[in-house]
């Protein structure tokens, strides 16, 4: 799982092992690390979104965030509506069952009758 955090600062994070940077003008998807669970231990990270799928990267977050005017609420839930923990998972329906074949009735003709 992934997680979409922002820093609580004008400043930016760069994680030294998981290569993630988080942005300081807007919120950045990383890796959980110990990096950042440090950062968020000492108050210069704030999480936004705690369960992302695997596939949620920073630059798909990016193009969200740029498409929304950076507006915060419209970009997180684009952006959660596919990548979300939820996202995609919707309850399959029934199937539905198949229509019974029509079943013609048949006569049989009599041959004495002529």
């Amino acid at each position: 799982m992934k997680l979409i955090v922002e820093t609580t600062g004008p400043f930016m994070l760069k994680d030294p092992v998981t290569d993630c940077e988080i942005d300081n003008a807007r919120p950045s998807v990383v890796i959980p690390s110990a990096f950042i669970q440090a950062r968020i231990s000492i108050g210069q990270i704030k999480v936004l979104e705690s369960e992302l799928k695997d596939e949620a990267t920073d630059d798909e977050f990016a193009k969200y965030w740029k498409e929304s005017d950076r507006k915060r609420s419209l970009a997180m839930d684009s952006f959660l509506s596919k990548f979300g923990k939820d996202a995609g998972d919707e309850p399959e329906s029934e199937p539905v069952p198949a229509a019974e074949p029509e079943v013609k009735e048949v006569r049989k003709v009599n041959k004495r009758t002529k």
